[in-house]
């Protein structure tokens, strides 16, 4: 007897090549499909870990924080952790040690969605956009979260984002000559009238925010609201950002 050699046809071939391409769009489209709320505890949680890595690796910042380049006039450049950009985390990375984690939406290329980083030595600063409601930050000692924030008070503004800022410039309490010298004394307050708090050094200003239970607002919640503000088109006219019209946006509005 003959044996007959069995083979695929081509029709066959094509049906199989089909469904692997249906398998491979539904495998997809369900990892696309994780809710935003997962990807957002995810980096919560991930920008924490790295956090609690680099107090652990400078001894509770004793032996300093690891650095990012200067970029001159005080400005230090941004790394984004985990991704190979050996210029500007290699010292950070050195000191966190181990698999460093990339943002969820991290494509290679768009650094949008990324856990930032940057240091003069002395304290640092961590950022990561949000997807559900705006951005997470941290300082040494200072945590801006995407948990809504109560009541600000009066002479304050709730961002939205995480974190309240001064509605006015700082005044000293009952006293509305703010270039007298300064004393330990005197507290800050937010009111529109009155003589700004001028005649203070940075370090005393420093001193006078912790007082109240504040800080003075960092380079991640400076970022933070730069984009938030990018983000509303009421601020623009015709394509122009115009700054007379810049205004908060409400605390559940998201990017």
């Amino acid at each position: 007897m003959k044996n007959i050699e069995k083979s695929f046809t081509l029709i066959e071939i094509l049906i199989v090549i089909a469904i692997i391409s249906i398998l491979s769009t539904l495998i997809v489209s369900g990892m696309n499909s994780i809710p935003k709320s997962t990807r957002d505890a995810k980096r919560i949680t991930e920008i924490s870990r790295i956090r609690n890595a680099i107090w652990s690796g400078s001894n509770m910042g004793v032996n300093g924080y690891p650095t990012t380049p200067d970029q001159g006039s005080g400005s230090r450049a941004w790394c984004c952790l985990g991704t190979g950009d050996s210029t500007n985390c290699s010292a950070v990375e050195a000191v966190i040690g181990g698999v460093i984690p990339k943002d969820p939406l991290y494509t290679g290329t768009n650094k949008e969605y990324c856990y930032f980083y940057k240091s003069d030595g002395t304290t640092f600063d961590l950022y990561t956009k949000l997807e559900g409601k705006g951005v997470i930050s941290f300082s040494e000692t200072k945590t801006a979260s995407v948990k809504e924030t109560e009541d600000c008070g009066t002479g304050w503004i709730n961002t939205g984002l995480g974190f309240c800022v001064m509605e006015y410039e700082a005044k000293i309490q009952g006293d509305d000559n703010g270039n007298q010298a300064y004393n330990s004394a005197f507290v800050p307050e937010s009111r529109s009238t009155g003589t700004p708090w001028v005649n203070i050094s940075q370090i005393n200003a420093i001193a006078e925010c912790k007082s109240i239970g504040a800080h003075l607002i960092s380079n991640a919640e400076w970022m933070a609201l730069a984009r938030d503000i990018e983000s509303v088109s009421d601020n623009y006219v015709s394509g122009v950002l115009k700054l007379s019209l810049i205004h908060i946006s409400e605390p559940t509005r998201p990017y």
